[in-house]
């Protein structure tokens, strides 16, 4: 499932994550026990610095959106990866999209 889209270089949520936002929120929403980690990519096109302050800005936007919908903040983690992980190289944009990603870890439940 794709959680969030992003606009190149932009921490903010496009409209279209909502719907998948939303659904992800119900989950937690109806198991208290559950934790999750939100953890966030981007390709290297940035500087270092700027790549991972971008990354953790993804990440807490989300988390933010997922509070506004009910989610207690205690049940959300989050880190921003930058380009540290990328699961292809960056060589074009097709493959620059695929490592802007982001992925949802279950560390608790």
């Amino acid at each position: 499932m794709k959680i969030a889209i992003f606009n190149n270089s932009k921490p903010y949520n496009l409209s279209e994550s909502f719907g998948s936002i939303k659904n992800l929120a119900a989950i937690i929403n109806s198991n208290k026990n559950l934790t999750l980690q939100i953890e966030t990519h981007t390709d290297n096109i940035l500087d270092r610095k700027s790549i991972v302050l971008l990354s953790v800005a993804r990440a807490e936007a989300i988390k933010a959106l997922m509070v506004g919908m009910g989610v207690p903040s205690y049940q959300l983690k989050t880190k921003g990866f930058g380009a540290s992980k990328p699961i292809t190289d960056n060589r074009d944009e097709a493959h620059r999209r695929k490592n802007r990603r982001v992925e949802i870890e279950v560390i608790s439940n």
